[in-house]
Protein backbone atom coordinates (compact mmCIF):
# COMPACT_ATOMS: atom_id res chain seq x y z
CA UNK A 1 0.00 0.00 0.00
CA UNK A 2 1.07 3.57 -0.60
CA UNK A 3 0.32 4.99 2.84
CA UNK A 4 2.90 5.80 5.47
CA UNK A 5 2.90 2.59 7.60
CA UNK A 6 3.23 0.40 4.51
CA UNK A 7 6.13 2.47 3.21
CA UNK A 8 7.83 2.24 6.61
CA UNK A 9 7.41 -1.54 6.72
CA UNK A 10 9.48 -1.73 3.55
CA UNK A 11 12.30 -0.39 5.74
CA UNK A 12 11.93 -2.35 9.00
CA UNK A 13 15.44 -1.60 10.27
CA UNK A 14 14.82 2.13 9.90
CA UNK A 15 11.52 1.86 11.77
CA UNK A 16 12.90 -0.22 14.63
CA UNK A 17 15.97 1.97 15.16
CA UNK A 18 13.91 5.14 14.77
CA UNK A 19 11.43 4.07 17.44
CA UNK A 20 14.09 2.69 19.77
CA UNK A 21 16.46 5.66 19.73
CA UNK A 22 13.71 8.29 19.79
CA UNK A 23 12.38 6.72 23.00
CA UNK A 24 15.86 6.53 24.52
CA UNK A 25 16.50 10.15 23.54
CA UNK A 26 13.34 11.30 25.30
CA UNK A 27 14.29 9.37 28.43
CA UNK A 28 17.74 10.99 28.40
CA UNK A 29 16.32 14.48 27.88
CA UNK A 30 13.75 13.93 30.63
CA UNK A 31 16.42 12.77 33.06
CA UNK A 32 18.65 15.76 32.34
CA UNK A 33 15.80 18.23 32.81
CA UNK A 34 14.57 16.45 35.94
CA UNK A 35 18.04 16.49 37.50
CA UNK A 36 18.49 20.18 36.68
CA UNK A 37 15.11 21.10 38.17
CA UNK A 38 15.93 19.09 41.26
CA UNK A 39 19.17 21.04 41.71
CA UNK A 40 17.50 24.44 41.22
CA UNK A 41 14.13 23.93 42.91
CA UNK A 42 14.75 21.05 45.26
CA UNK A 43 12.14 18.43 46.10
CA UNK A 44 9.25 20.76 45.25
CA UNK A 45 10.13 20.39 41.54
CA UNK A 46 8.40 17.01 41.42
CA UNK A 47 5.41 17.87 43.59
CA UNK A 48 2.02 16.83 42.20
CA UNK A 49 3.28 15.29 38.96
CA UNK A 50 2.30 11.73 39.86
CA UNK A 51 -1.26 12.15 38.59
CA UNK A 52 -0.06 13.55 35.27
CA UNK A 53 2.45 10.75 34.80
CA UNK A 54 -0.16 8.15 35.69
CA UNK A 55 -2.63 9.66 33.23
CA UNK A 56 -0.13 9.67 30.36
CA UNK A 57 0.94 6.07 30.96
CA UNK A 58 -2.69 4.96 31.33
CA UNK A 59 -3.60 6.62 28.04
CA UNK A 60 -0.62 5.01 26.31
CA UNK A 61 -1.54 1.59 27.68
CA UNK A 62 -5.16 2.02 26.56
CA UNK A 63 -4.14 3.08 23.03
CA UNK A 64 -1.74 0.17 22.66
CA UNK A 65 -4.23 -2.38 24.02
CA UNK A 66 -7.14 -1.26 21.83
CA UNK A 67 -5.12 -0.83 18.64
CA UNK A 68 -3.30 -4.13 19.13
CA UNK A 69 -6.60 -5.92 19.70
CA UNK A 70 -8.16 -4.42 16.57
CA UNK A 71 -5.09 -5.25 14.46
CA UNK A 72 -5.12 -8.90 15.57
CA UNK A 73 -8.89 -9.08 14.97
CA UNK A 74 -8.51 -7.79 11.41
CA UNK A 75 -5.64 -10.21 10.82
CA UNK A 76 -7.86 -13.12 11.84
CA UNK A 77 -10.68 -11.83 9.64
CA UNK A 78 -8.39 -11.63 6.61
CA UNK A 79 -7.16 -15.15 7.30
CA UNK A 80 -10.76 -16.36 7.48
CA UNK A 81 -11.54 -14.67 4.17
CA UNK A 82 -8.76 -16.64 2.49
CA UNK A 83 -10.44 -19.86 3.62
CA UNK A 84 -13.85 -18.57 2.52
CA UNK A 85 -12.58 -17.81 -0.99
CA UNK A 86 -10.85 -21.17 -1.33
CA UNK A 87 -14.06 -22.91 -0.29
CA UNK A 88 -16.17 -20.78 -2.64
CA UNK A 89 -13.90 -21.47 -5.61
CA UNK A 90 -13.78 -25.17 -4.79
CA UNK A 91 -17.56 -25.43 -4.55
CA UNK A 92 -18.12 -23.61 -7.85
CA UNK A 93 -15.46 -25.69 -9.58
CA UNK A 94 -17.13 -28.93 -8.54
CA UNK A 95 -20.38 -27.74 -10.13
CA UNK A 96 -18.77 -27.33 -13.55
CA UNK A 97 -19.90 -30.93 -14.11
CA UNK A 98 -23.46 -29.60 -14.38
CA UNK A 99 -22.62 -27.82 -17.66
CA UNK A 100 -23.03 -29.46 -21.07
CA UNK A 101 -19.99 -31.58 -21.87
CA UNK A 102 -18.69 -29.34 -24.66
CA UNK A 103 -18.62 -26.26 -22.36
CA UNK A 104 -16.80 -27.93 -19.49
CA UNK A 105 -13.24 -27.74 -20.96
CA UNK A 106 -13.66 -23.99 -21.62
CA UNK A 107 -14.98 -23.43 -18.12
CA UNK A 108 -12.17 -25.43 -16.49
CA UNK A 109 -9.60 -23.46 -18.46
CA UNK A 110 -11.25 -20.19 -17.37
CA UNK A 111 -11.24 -21.39 -13.74
CA UNK A 112 -7.52 -22.25 -13.92
CA UNK A 113 -6.73 -18.79 -15.27
CA UNK A 114 -9.00 -17.18 -12.69
CA UNK A 115 -7.33 -18.93 -9.76
CA UNK A 116 -3.89 -17.93 -11.04
CA UNK A 117 -5.03 -14.33 -11.45
CA UNK A 118 -6.18 -14.26 -7.81
CA UNK A 119 -2.86 -15.68 -6.63
CA UNK A 120 -0.95 -13.13 -8.72
CA UNK A 121 -3.09 -10.23 -7.49
CA UNK A 122 -2.33 -10.91 -3.83
CA UNK A 123 1.30 -11.74 -4.51
CA UNK A 124 1.63 -8.10 -5.64
CA UNK A 125 -0.74 -6.60 -3.08
CA UNK A 126 2.08 -4.72 -1.35
CA UNK A 127 2.01 -2.37 -4.35
CA UNK A 128 -1.53 -1.10 -4.71
CA UNK A 129 -1.18 -0.16 -8.38
CA UNK A 130 -0.17 -3.74 -9.26
CA UNK A 131 -2.90 -5.12 -7.02
CA UNK A 132 -5.53 -3.11 -8.94
CA UNK A 133 -4.19 -4.51 -12.21
CA UNK A 134 -4.55 -8.03 -10.78
CA UNK A 135 -8.12 -7.32 -9.69
CA UNK A 136 -8.99 -6.01 -13.16
CA UNK A 137 -7.59 -9.17 -14.76
CA UNK A 138 -9.69 -11.32 -12.42
CA UNK A 139 -12.79 -9.26 -13.24
CA UNK A 140 -12.33 -9.94 -16.97
CA UNK A 141 -12.15 -13.67 -16.35
CA UNK A 142 -15.17 -13.47 -14.04
CA UNK A 143 -17.25 -12.10 -16.93
CA UNK A 144 -16.00 -14.93 -19.14
CA UNK A 145 -16.96 -17.55 -16.54
CA UNK A 146 -20.38 -15.97 -16.03
CA UNK A 147 -21.06 -15.87 -19.77
CA UNK A 148 -20.23 -19.59 -20.10
CA UNK A 149 -22.52 -20.44 -17.18
CA UNK A 150 -25.37 -18.38 -18.65
CA UNK A 151 -24.90 -20.04 -22.02
CA UNK A 152 -25.02 -23.49 -20.42
CA UNK A 153 -28.20 -22.62 -18.52
CA UNK A 154 -29.99 -21.43 -21.66
CA UNK A 155 -29.17 -24.39 -23.86
CA UNK A 156 -31.80 -27.11 -24.33
CA UNK A 157 -29.33 -29.76 -23.17
CA UNK A 158 -28.43 -27.76 -20.06
CA UNK A 159 -29.55 -29.07 -16.67
CA UNK A 160 -31.93 -26.96 -14.53
CA UNK A 161 -29.37 -27.29 -11.75
CA UNK A 162 -27.06 -24.93 -13.66
CA UNK A 163 -29.25 -21.94 -12.79
CA UNK A 164 -30.13 -23.28 -9.34
CA UNK A 165 -26.68 -24.39 -8.14
CA UNK A 166 -23.86 -23.21 -10.40
CA UNK A 167 -24.89 -19.56 -10.74
CA UNK A 168 -25.33 -18.97 -6.97
CA UNK A 169 -21.94 -20.62 -6.37
CA UNK A 170 -20.35 -18.29 -8.92
CA UNK A 171 -22.02 -15.31 -7.27
CA UNK A 172 -20.52 -16.27 -3.93
CA UNK A 173 -17.11 -16.81 -5.52
CA UNK A 174 -17.20 -13.35 -7.12
CA UNK A 175 -18.55 -11.53 -4.06
CA UNK A 176 -15.68 -12.63 -1.83
CA UNK A 177 -13.22 -10.82 -4.11
CA UNK A 178 -14.73 -7.46 -3.19
CA UNK A 179 -14.84 -8.38 0.49
CA UNK A 180 -11.17 -9.34 0.50
CA UNK A 181 -10.14 -6.26 -1.46
CA UNK A 182 -11.88 -3.96 1.01
CA UNK A 183 -10.36 -5.84 3.96
CA UNK A 184 -6.91 -5.31 2.44
CA UNK A 185 -7.30 -1.52 2.43
CA UNK A 186 -9.07 -1.24 5.80
CA UNK A 187 -6.57 -0.21 8.46
CA UNK A 188 -6.25 1.79 11.64
CA UNK A 189 -5.93 5.48 10.65
CA UNK A 190 -2.33 6.67 10.46
CA UNK A 191 -3.09 9.46 12.95
CA UNK A 192 -3.72 6.82 15.64
CA UNK A 193 -0.19 5.46 15.19
CA UNK A 194 1.21 8.97 15.31
CA UNK A 195 -0.69 9.65 18.55
CA UNK A 196 0.67 6.43 20.04
CA UNK A 197 4.22 7.32 19.02
CA UNK A 198 3.91 10.82 20.50
CA UNK A 199 2.36 9.35 23.65
CA UNK A 200 5.25 6.89 23.91
CA UNK A 201 7.75 9.76 23.58
CA UNK A 202 5.95 11.85 26.20
CA UNK A 203 5.78 8.85 28.55
CA UNK A 204 9.49 8.22 27.97
CA UNK A 205 10.28 11.86 28.76
CA UNK A 206 8.26 11.68 31.97
CA UNK A 207 9.92 8.39 32.93
CA UNK A 208 13.32 9.99 32.41
CA UNK A 209 12.22 13.03 34.38
CA UNK A 210 11.33 10.75 37.30
CA UNK A 211 14.89 9.38 37.11
CA UNK A 212 16.20 12.92 37.64
CA UNK A 213 16.41 12.29 41.37
CA UNK A 214 19.58 10.37 40.61
CA UNK A 215 22.67 11.71 38.92
CA UNK A 216 22.68 9.01 36.23
CA UNK A 217 20.05 7.19 34.18
CA UNK A 218 19.21 3.59 35.03
CA UNK A 219 20.05 2.29 31.56
CA UNK A 220 18.72 -1.18 32.33
CA UNK A 221 15.25 0.27 32.89
CA UNK A 222 15.54 2.77 30.04
CA UNK A 223 16.63 0.19 27.48
CA UNK A 224 14.03 -2.32 28.70
CA UNK A 225 11.25 0.24 28.30
CA UNK A 226 12.51 1.26 24.85
CA UNK A 227 12.72 -2.36 23.68
CA UNK A 228 9.22 -3.23 24.90
CA UNK A 229 7.62 -0.13 23.37
CA UNK A 230 9.49 -0.55 20.09
CA UNK A 231 8.42 -4.19 19.75
CA UNK A 232 4.81 -3.40 20.64
CA UNK A 233 4.51 -0.54 18.15
CA UNK A 234 6.33 -2.31 15.34
CA UNK A 235 4.48 -5.63 15.67
CA UNK A 236 1.19 -3.74 15.84
CA UNK A 237 1.86 -2.02 12.50
CA UNK A 238 3.26 -5.25 11.05
CA UNK A 239 0.11 -7.24 11.85
CA UNK A 240 -2.02 -4.47 10.35
CA UNK A 241 -0.30 -4.96 6.97
CA UNK A 242 -0.07 -8.78 6.66
CA UNK A 243 1.22 -8.78 3.08
CA UNK A 244 4.32 -6.69 3.75
CA UNK A 245 6.06 -7.22 7.07
CA UNK A 246 7.35 -10.13 9.12
CA UNK A 247 3.96 -11.29 10.43
CA UNK A 248 2.09 -12.17 7.23
CA UNK A 249 -0.35 -14.58 5.63
CA UNK A 250 2.19 -16.35 3.40
CA UNK A 251 2.77 -19.32 5.72
CA UNK A 252 -0.98 -19.69 6.29
CA UNK A 253 -1.70 -19.60 2.56
CA UNK A 254 1.03 -22.20 1.98
CA UNK A 255 -0.51 -24.51 4.57
CA UNK A 256 -3.95 -24.01 3.04
CA UNK A 257 -2.64 -24.94 -0.40
CA UNK A 258 -1.11 -28.12 1.03
CA UNK A 259 -4.41 -29.07 2.67
CA UNK A 260 -6.65 -28.30 -0.30
CA UNK A 261 -4.20 -29.54 -2.94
Amino acid sequence: MTDLPALLLDRPILVVFGLFFSILLCIWLGQKLGHRLLETRGEEAGAGVGLIEGGVFALLGLLVALTFSQAVSRFDQRRGMVVDEVNAVGTAELRIDLLPADLQPQMRDAFARYKQSRIDAYANSARFSEFKVGLAKSAVIQREIWALAIEGGRRPDGLPAINMQLLPALNQMFDITTTRAMALVTHTPVVVYLVMWVSALVASFLAGNAMGKGRNISWVHAISFAVVMTLALYVMIDIEYPRIGIVNLDSFVGTLKAITG
